[in-house]
């Protein structure tokens, strides 16, 4: 968080030292977590400026004390306090009681809303009607439900008629690390080494509609009216994929329709290191599969680790005897798939965006000399997405793509890679901005091959022991929605399984996300 704090007055924290939470500390990461530098967490608005104001310690406060932080926050005159020099655009308010609006409440937000600035509320976590706690239910209040890691309402975020949008908050009750990852601190009364942590809750959730809020905000100008934003973070919301009992608003907060709706452009696109494998438009990576019949599936992503409906987007592949999606290897801006066929011709098929094609066409031939075809984004650096083979003497070759579909002069960039029983492209795997491979030995071991950036490698390092019991792996871009490249894998039984990423350190943790995948016979 360091540089992305403003100076508070220290008047407004004039308290004695008591035991601390560090629930602000979290909060304030999840909006604006500093990002790119291979710590942590990166926030929803790494680019936003924290104002932090103490109004309550870990034993509680008063009403008026948290309603003069937002009076003073939205640039208002507190006694006693000089005048924040910094008036704030989005105040967050990762609190709530059991209570109806207060005047003291609803003078305070009023005052902070015909300010300028958007007031960000946490429903509560009682598994009970909204319009019954405060300060959510104020009016001029943005009001923030919780939903889990399936998009679904959490057990115990409260819900109705009076919530505007709903966003990630975390369920820990099976899985402490189905929680709300974001900056932490060790210190009890004091600060300490900073830390991470997981955490669940409605206050988890407000944040992220914070940070989207400010992203809007730095898009379209600082006079981008409170309504006018409220309004846009729900016409941008999507459906939650995990239903909602009770009300949860307009829907899940959606940052990049949100941009595209109301920037005029998309978010900037991600590096082509960040292989493209989003084929239906939806924002959010998917799966390719072909069956023992020869139908392609598209199985779509929820974006947090699990699938929404599949359907069958092909037939007769069963002729091509390697399939490999590059990600958007013609330069449209579109994810597409590579395939080779019996007589060694190489296709592309280009994605139209919607989860179908357009016309194919030939881009080689003599392919069929190739043992292993896989796709690790732009490995070469020059912003166009590539194309490894391994061919039969174990020799491993950079096909650079030329940005519309076609090639530039191959090299050779290893050899002795016949002892690798797999091998996939995930994409920038370990977070240093450069298109990486992942193989697997004879022993079951599963090495990172750092990409230089430039064609040609770093060091590699062993990630995993024991993989020699799947029978495919492969990368699907960020699967879970966290921010790190994931790998999926398939045991013998068919079950796949969602390896989360966790950088050059390898693995966060694994989980199952599928059965009966041993009816396909490629993956991608």
């Amino acid at each position: 968080m360091a540089g992305i704090v403003t100076p508070l007055y220290g008047a407004l924290l004039d308290s004695p030292a008591e035991k601390s939470s560090w629930h602000g500390t979290h909060v304030a990461g999840t909006i604006a977590a500093a990002g790119n530098n291979s710590r942590g967490v990166t926030g929803v608005a790494p680019g936003a400026k924290i104002l932090p104001v103490r109004a309550m310690s870990f034993c509680g406060g008063y009403t008026s004390d948290i309603a003069d932080s937002i009076v003073w926050a939205a640039g208002g005159v507190v006694t006693g306090v000089p005048v924040n020099p910094n008036p704030a655009k989005v105040i967050n308010l990762s609190v709530a009681g059991a209570s109806a609006c207060s005047a003291t409440y609803q003078n305070a937000i009023n005052f902070a809303h015909n300010s300028g600035a958007a007031v960000v509320a946490a429903v509560g976590n009682s598994n009970k009607s909204a319009a019954d706690f405060s300060p959510a239910n104020c009016q001029n209040v943005i009001a923030v439900a919780a939903s889990d890691r399936a998009g679904a309402r959490t057990y115990y975020s409260n819900y109705g008629s009076n919530v505007d949008v709903t966003a990630p908050g975390g369920d820990m009750r099976t899985d402490p690390l189905s929680g709300i990852l974001s900056t932490y601190n060790t210190g009890t009364t004091g600060k300490a080494e900073p830390a991470y942590a997981f955490v669940q809750g409605t206050s988890m959730a407000a944040p992220h509609v914070s940070g989207v809020a400010a992203l809007l905000i730095s898009a379209q100008g600082g006079s981008l009216a409170p309504a006018t934003l409220e309004q846009q973070l729900k016409d941008s919301a999507r459906p939650l994929p995990g239903g909602c009992t009770g009300g949860c608003g307009a829907g899940l907060v959606d940052a990049a329709a949100a941009l595209i709706a109301y920037d005029g452009n998309p978010p900037v696109a991600p590096s082509p290191a960040t292989k493209i494998t989003d084929f239906n438009g939806d924002g959010k990576p998917d799966v390719l599969a072909r069956d023992t019949a020869g139908a392609l599936w598209l199985y779509p992503g929820n974006g947090s680790g699990g699938w929404l409906a599949a359907r069958q987007i092909g037939s007769g592949w069963n002729v091509m005897t390697a399939i490999e999606a590059p990600g958007d290897f013609n330069g449209d801006g579109k994810a597409d798939v590579i395939a080779r066929d019996s007589k060694g011709a190489l296709w592309l098929y280009p994605g139209n965006g919607s989860g179908g094609w357009l016309a194919a066409r030939q881009i080689g031939s003599g392919w069929n000399v190739m043992s292993a075809i896989e796709a690790p984004g732009d490995f070469n650096g020059d912003g166009k997405a590539d194309v490894i083979a391994r061919d039969g003497n174990g020799v491993l070759w950079l096909y650079p793509g030329n940005g519309s579909g076609g090639w530039l002069a191959a090299k050779q960039i290893g050899w002795g890679w016949n002892v690798m029983t797999a091998i996939d492209g995930p994409g920038d795997f370990n977070g240093d901005g450069n298109a990486d491979v992942l193989a697997r030995n004879s022993s079951g071991g599963l090495l990172l091959y750092p990409g230089n950036g430039a064609g040609g490698w770093l060091a590699a390092k062993q990630i995993g022991w024991g993989w020699d019991v799947m029978t495919a792996i492969e990368g699907p871009g960020d699967f879970n929605g966290d921010g790190q490249m994931d790998v999926l894998a398939r045991n013998a039984s068919g079950n796949l399984f969602l390896y989360e990423g966790y950088g050059s350190n390898g693995f966060f943790r694994s989980y199952q996300v599928g059965s009966g995948w041993n009816i396909m016979n490629a993956i991608l």
